[in-house]
C-alpha cells in the first residue's frame, strides 16, 4: 500500500509541475501579445513597450478638426491608428490623463506652440533640431521634466505614424 500512495505522490507532483508549466507558458504568450500591441503582424520593430495592458478611457476623435491640417502634411487621419502606436510606443512615458514620466497626453493641443499639429510633428520626428533651436517650449518642457527621457527620436516613426499619433493625442 505504500508503494502505491508513493506513486500518487509522485503522479500529483508531475501534475501540478506540469500545470505549472503550462500557465507560465501561457502566460508568457499573453504578456507577450499584449506588449507588442500588433507589431508582430506588421512586422516591425516596437519601440518602448509599456502600459499596452491598460486601457484608456475611449476618445471621440473629431476627423473633420484634423482632416484639413493632416491632408496638408499628406496624410490619411486615422486617430485609432494612432492609438495603437502611442500604446505601443509612447504609453512608457505618457498616459492620457495623467502626468507620469512625461506630460499627460489631455489638452496637448492648447498647450503647445500653434499651429499645435505641426508642432508636435516637429516635435515627434525632429526634437532634437527643435533642441538644437532653443525652441522656446521644448526648453520649457525640459524645466518641467528634467528626469524625463526625451528619448523621442529614438521612437524611429515614419511621418505617416506621427501623423496618426498625433491625430489621436490631439482628440484628448
Amino acid at each position: 500500500m505504500a508503494a502505491t500512495d508513493h506513486r500518487l505522490l509522485v503522479l500529483l507532483g508531475e501534475t501540478r509541475a506540469r500545470l505549472a508549466g503550462l500557465a507560465l507558458l501561457i502566460i508568457g504568450v499573453l504578456c507577450a501579445w499584449l506588449c507588442t500591441n500588433g507589431a508582430i503582424q506588421e512586422q516591425r520593430p516596437l519601440g518602448v513597450c509599456g502600459g499596452a495592458i491598460s486601457s484608456y478611457p475611449k476618445a471621440e476623435p473629431d476627423p473633420d478638426k484634423y482632416t484639413k491640417v493632416f491632408a496638408e502634411l499628406g496624410y490619411a487621419l486615422s486617430p485609432l491608428q494612432g492609438e495603437r502606436i502611442f500604446k505601443g510606443n509612447c504609453a512608457a512615458c505618457h498616459r492620457p490623463d495623467r502626468n507620469m514620466t512625461g506630460p499627460a497626453i489631455a489638452g496637448v493641443s492648447k498647450r503647445v506652440p500653434p499651429p499645435s499639429e505641426k508642432w508636435l510633428n516637429a516635435f515627434l520626428l525632429h526634437e532634437d533640431s527643435l533642441q538644437r533651436e532653443k525652441d522656446s517650449y521644448v526648453l520649457h518642457l525640459q524645466k518641467q521634466w528634467p528626469m524625463a527621457g526625451w528619448n523621442h527620436r529614438l521612437l524611429d516613426l515614419r511621418p505617416d505614424e506621427a501623423a496618426q499619433v498625433i491625430a489621436w493625442m490631439t482628440s484628448y
